[in-house]
C-alpha cells in the first residue's frame, strides 16, 4: 500500500505547472502512487502504468502515458472509488484528464505539447459523477471519531423543510485542500436547490474541546441551523449513533475572525445521550472500569496537561501493533505540546489479584508516586488501584517506537 499521508500531501499542495510522477497499478483494486519528480516512486514502475502528472491551471490534473486515455481513466476511477470513504482528498481526482504520449517526453516539452493542443486530453464526467455524495453513515462516523483538538471542515444548512441533509463534515487531516468536501458540497447545494430545501447555509471549520463537545464556527451559523441538527439528530441518532456528538453542540459565529455570539440551547438535547468522545478522559474511565484480571490495553500518559494530569487508553483488540495508537500519541503531542518532556507509553494490565501495572521502555521516573496518586484523584472508581500500580520496564515493543 502507498504511503498514504504522502499521496494526501503531494495532492493537497499541488500546484498549477506543477509535474508529479505517477504510477498506476493494474487489476481489480488498483494502487496509485505520487511522487515529486526525481524522488523515489512508492510503488514499482513495473507494477502497471507510469507515467507524469500535470497540474492545469485550474488545478484539476492530467496523467500522461503511452497508454489508452480511457483504460487509465477508468482505473483511476476505480482508485477513486475505493478510497473515497477512507481519503476524502481522492477529490482532488475528479474530472482529472488523461493523454497518450511518448514516454520520453517529459518536462517543459510536455507542457508545451499539451498547452499547445497537439496532445489530446481526454476527460469522462460520467465516470466521478457518483463517487463523492452527502452519506448520512460517513458524516456520523466522523463525528463519532472526532477527539478533542481535533479540526473538521463542515457545511450546514438552515433545512427548512426537513428534506435534506443538513450537516456534512470531513477531518482537516484526511482532506487539507478541502478538495473532498468542496466536492460533497457542490452534490449537496446542487439537490438542495432542485429540492428548493437548504435555506441558509454556512460553511467553516468544527472541533472538538476537551470535555467533547463539539463548536462550530462561522460567519453565517443562525439558531435556525442548530434547531435544524437537533431535529435531525433526534430523528437519526437511534440508527446512527455517532449523530450523538451533537449533543450540546455550540454554533460560533464569526465577525473579521472574532467569536461575536455563541448559539447555543441545552434543551434542543433533552433525552438524547452522547457517545463516548475518543481520546478522553471519559473514555479512559469506561476502559479503566472494563478492565478484568489479565487484559491489557495501551496508555499514554503525561502530567503536562493544562488540566493537570491526563491518561489515554485504547483497547489493543483490533489494534495489536499499536500502529492506530501510534496515530493517536502523534495527535496527543500537538493537544499537549508540554508533554514531550514527561510522557510516558506502553501497556497498562491488570494482574489476577485486580493490581494495575504500567509497562513501559522508560520506566525511571522519581515522580511516579505523584503520578498515580494524581490519576487516583481523576479516576475516583478505580482509585484503590491506581494509587498502588506499579511502573514496570520492559523493552521496545508494540505502542513504543
Amino acid at each position: 500500500m502507498t504511503d498514504n499521508a504522502e499521496l494526501i500531501r503531494l495532492l493537497a499542495q499541488r500546484a498549477p505547472g506543477q509535474q508529479l510522477q505517477f504510477v498506476l497499478s493494474s487489476g481489480p483494486a488498483p494502487r496509485l502512487g505520487l511522487a515529486r519528480t526525481g524522488s523515489k516512486m512508492p510503488l514499482d514502475a513495473t507494477e502497471g502504468i507510469s507515467g507524469t502528472v500535470l497540474v492545469g491551471s485550474d488545478f484539476t490534473l492530467v496523467f500522461c502515458a503511452p497508454y489508452d486515455p480511457g483504460a487509465m481513466l477508468a482505473a483511476l476511477a476505480t482508485w477513486v472509488r475505493q478510497w473515497a470513504l477512507r481519503l476524502p482528498a481522492a477529490a482532488a481526482l475528479l474530472d482529472a484528464g488523461a493523454s497518450r504520449c511518448d514516454p520520453e517526453l517529459t518536462g517543459s516539452a510536455l507542457a508545451t505539447e499539451l498547452a499547445g493542443g497537439r496532445l489530446a486530453i481526454r476527460r469522462d464526467p460520467q465516470l466521478w459523477s457518483d463517487l463523492f455524495r452527502p452519506d448520512i453513515a460517513r458524516t456520523a462516523s466522523v463525528l463519532a471519531a472526532c477527539r478533542p483538538g481535533e479540526r473538521l471542515w463542515f457545511w450546514m444548512a438552515e433545512n427548512p423543510n426537513g428534506d435534506i441533509q443538513p450537516l456534512l463534515v470531513l477531518p482537516v487531516s484526511e482532506d487539507p485542500n478541502r478538495d473532498g468536501m468542496n466536492a460533497l458540497i457542490a452534490v449537496a447545494e446542487a439537490g438542495a436547490a432542485e429540492a428548493g430545501a437548504a435555506g441558509a447555509v454556512a460553511t467553516g471549520t468544527a472541533h472538538a474541546t476537551e470535555d467533547g463537545s463539539l463548536q462550530f464556527l462561522s460567519p453565517a451559523v443562525s439558531a435556525d441551523m442548530l434547531n435544524a441538527l437537533a431535529a435531525w439528530a433526534r430523528c437519526n441518532s437511534g440508527v446512527y449513533p455517532g449523530l450523538g456528538r451533537l449533543v450540546g453542540c455550540r454554533l460560533v459565529r464569526l465577525r473579521r475572525g472574532l467569536a461575536e455570539t455563541v448559539i447555543a440551547d441545552p434543551s434542543l438535547w433533552s433525552g438524547l445521550v452522547p457517545p463516548t468522545t475518543p481520546a478522553s478522559e471519559a473514555e479512559s474511565g469506561e476502559i479503566l472500569s472494563r478492565l478484568t484480571p489479565g487484559q491489557e490495553c495501551w496508555f499514554w500518559l503525561t502530567g503536562k496537561a493544562p488540566g493537570g494530569w491526563f491518561l489515554s487508553l485504547a483497547d489493543t483488540a483490533g489494534d495489536p501493533e499499536g500502529a492506530d495508537f501510534l496515530a493517536r500519541v502523534a495527535g496527543l503531542h500537538r493537544r499537549f505540546p508540554d508533554s514531550h518532556s514527561d510522557a510516558l507509553q506502553g501497556i497498562l494490565s491488570k494482574s489476577a489479584d485486580g493490581g494495575l501495572v504500567f509497562v513501559t521502555a522508560r520506566p525511571d521516573r522519581s515522580d511516579w508516586p505523584a503520578l498515580r496518586r494524581g490519576l487516583a484523584e481523576r479516576f475516583t472508581e478505580a482509585a484503590p488501584a491506581l494509587a498502588a500500580a506499579e511502573l514496570r520496564a520492559s523493552g521496545p515493543a508494540r505502542g513504543e517506537r
